[in-house]
């Protein structure tokens, strides 16, 4: 066996108690979030699939990445990036800890406000990881390029397209039992505005961070001298889409939910994505269908309702054509808000004139 390192036995002691800790957490989230019978057989079913992948996990990559000399626990880059990671896996535990929460209390409750909470500490903690290893590349003297926020940009589009989703379609209306927990002063009612429920609340919320990434990232890109040659209409299309999917599914959930109120917030959910899919589906059997040979080199704006395809044509063009590609996304961001602009305007006067508020002073 060639003895027993102490701090290799200990670390993998506290590795093995966290993951335990954080899958826990996963099960009662799933647990939670499952209703039916029928469904908490296949989660269960899930679940114990995915703790024998976890098990062999530890069982076998752990032994071979000391055996072979992957990790060294004495170097301080290792340990930096093992604290990143435990603080990302913490991060989300306390996020399933919020929905199972949640999903657990009453609908008059709030259960959005710890849940929006987390996703701001998560988005903050992905851009401030970003910027300390910019940093730190820079005083070693390393090269400083636009890839690391590429990738922050990136993971924050499908952060918020994911988190937005579920904050933009929930009922706007508060219920009497939140509205008389409100704070007396205005100024914190107004600061809580993007944090409390509402579907158009949520769209405020989303939208602040939006505005919150692209004044991050010129003010890192000015620091270390690389703004020149960022694609800004890459970033510029990428918040642009967000709004257009984001205000488009506020809009039809809204819709659809007032059409019959046997309609959940998870139909609104289901009707975007699938939406969205078809939308970044039928271009390419549209061109399939109208070219000889799939793959001709060159953009069609055929293409403009897929992201993916857009945005890298945005990072890799700064002609003409990219800027009206820019110019049209904006169009449909800003109908997109458009469509939601009165309800944004009653959510934020039912935080700051609630009705309780104006029968006292009356």
């Amino acid at each position: 066996l060639q003895g027993m390192d102490l701090l290799q036995g200990t670390f993998l002691l506290g590795i093995v108690l966290l993951a335990s800790i954080i899958l826990s957490m996963v099960c009662l989230t799933s647990g939670a979030m499952t209703k039916q019978k029928v469904w908490q057989i296949f989660t269960t079913l899930a679940m114990l699939v995915g703790l024998l992948y976890v098990a062999g996990v530890f069982a076998f990559m752990f032994p071979r990445m000391f055996d072979f000399g992957g990790a060294d626990l004495r170097d301080s880059t290792f340990w930096y990036i093992t604290a990143t990671i435990v603080v990302w896996a913490f991060s989300y535990f306390f996020l399933l800890q919020q929905i199972s929460t949640a999903m657990l209390t009453f609908d008059a409750d709030n259960r959005s406000t710890g849940v929006r909470i987390v996703c701001s500490f998560q988005f903050l903690l992905l851009w401030a990881g970003i910027c300390v290893i910019t940093w730190q590349m820079s005083l070693v003297g390393g090269t400083v390029n636009h890839d690391p926020f590429f990738t922050a940009i990136l993971l924050s589009l499908i952060h918020w397209a994911i988190v937005g989703l579920f904050a933009v379609t929930e009922w706007d209306e508060l219920s009497p039992r939140l509205t008389s927990r409100l704070p007396r002063w205005m100024a914190l009612r107004f600061l809580l505005i993007p944090w409390l429920p509402g579907g158009a609340r949520g769209l405020i919320y989303v939208i602040g961070h939006a505005v919150l990434m692209v004044l991050v990232t010129k003010f890192c890109l000015d620091r270390f001298g690389i703004a020149k040659d960022f694609p800004w209409l890459f970033l510029s299309g990428a918040c642009a889409y967000l709004l257009i999917f984001l205000g488009f599914s506020s809009f039809m959930g809204r819709m659809l939910m007032n059409l019959s109120h046997e309609l959940r917030p998870a139909h609104s959910r289901v009707l975007a994505v699938i939406t969205l899919s078809l939308f970044m589906i039928a271009p390419h059997l549209i061109y399939l269908a109208t070219h000889d040979r799939y793959g001709t080199p060159g953009y069609s704006m055929l293409f403009i309702t897929v992201p993916y395809d857009t945005l890298v044509f945005l990072s890799n063009d700064e002609t003409s054509r990219a800027t009206r590609v820019t110019i049209i996304l904006w169009v449909l961001a800003s109908i997109a808000v458009a469509l939601n602009a009165l309800p944004m305007a009653r959510g934020i006067r039912e935080i700051l004139r609630p009705e309780r508020y104006d029968h006292t002073a009356s």
